[in-house]
């Protein structure tokens, strides 16, 4: 399921690209929302792994 709404702030989100991620071989696909204001990112749903720490991920 596509997220297209940030569950944070309402506005639109964006495809961010690909990334590694600790733990999961392969890159995988980042969500982040389309707001430069909202720190709010999330990778590939179907991976079932919850981002702790959106700042770090999105700087």
């Amino acid at each position: 399921m596509d997220i297209r709404n940030c569950p944070e702030c309402g506005d639109d989100t964006m495809n961010a690209g690909l990334a590694s991620w600790p733990g999961i071989d392969g890159p995988v696909d980042v969500t982040r929302c389309a707001s430069d204001e909202c720190d709010w990112v999330t990778i590939d749903s179907d991976l079932e792994v919850r981002v702790v720490d959106a700042h770090a991920v999105a700087a």
